[in-house]
């Protein structure tokens, strides 16, 4: 339950900023694409400087190819809380 709470919250506020996600029902990773302009790696670093917010780039976990070079993985490991503070940064992001 803690887990879809953080999931919807964080989902949520990607689409406000008009970012699509990417989740599966049993996992506690939801992926984005990376907007228009950035790959996962400028992407992740843009979160961190900006929003507090540490992800890891798409092009990390998969070297092999470029399928994840344009999306970033959020780890919904965090508290309701401390995710509750990390969307409302993520909202505050101007891209």
């Amino acid at each position: 339950q803690e887990y879809r709470q953080k999931r919807d919250a964080l989902v949520r506020s990607l689409r406000a900023i008009g970012l699509r996600s990417v989740y599966a029902e049993a996992t506690f990773y939801v992926w984005t694409r990376a907007p228009q302009g950035y790959d996962s790696v400028q992407f992740s670093q843009r979160l961190l400087s900006d929003a507090h917010i540490n992800t890891v780039p798409g092009k990390a976990l998969s070297q092999a190819t470029t399928a994840g070079d344009h999306f970033v993985r959020f780890a919904l490991v965090p508290s309701l809380q401390r995710t509750m503070e990390a969307c409302s940064r993520i909202e505050d992001l101007e891209l």
